[in-house]
């Protein structure tokens, strides 16, 4: 039981840096241009995406393009943690391909690309509330 949930914690973080790892606070600040108590009142208001770790919080890369957050991914967060305990859900839901979200070339992609190339963020939105309302039940 320890290995799989080894296993499983594991598979978490390489998700995480194989889409860029996590910033502190202070990185996210800095990044920003506003002061620490501005992002924690934002993580507070689920407008940006964070997870404690060893008691400090981290906030994912993905979510950031440039020094800024990405348009309409604060919308998606949102929706997907308005409940306590939804991090790694949003993550699964963001960083996974979905079948919805297809190019021209018919490609399926994720919804954080989906976010990131402006298009579908109201398709996204919907997904998302599906998520949501899965995740209660």
């Amino acid at each position: 039981m320890n290995k799989l949930k080894l296993t499983v914690t594991e598979a978490k973080q390489k998700m995480l840096l194989d889409y860029g790892g996590l910033y502190s606070t202070n990185n996210v600040a800095d990044l920003l241009g506003i002061d620490h108590p501005c992002v924690t009142d934002m993580r507070k208001r689920n407008e940006l995406l964070a997870i404690s770790v060893d008691g400090k919080w981290k906030y994912p890369v993905f979510q950031f393009q440039g020094n800024r957050i990405i348009p309409g991914i604060t919308r998606i967060i949102k929706i997907l943690c308005s409940r306590d305990g939804m991090f790694w859900d949003a993550c699964l839901f963001l960083l996974n391909k979905h079948d919805a979200l297809v190019m021209d070339d018919g490609t399926c992609i994720t919804p954080i690309e989906g976010i990131k190339s402006g298009k579908n963020i109201d398709l996204i939105a919907s997904l998302a509330y599906g998520r949501f309302d899965q995740t209660a039940n």
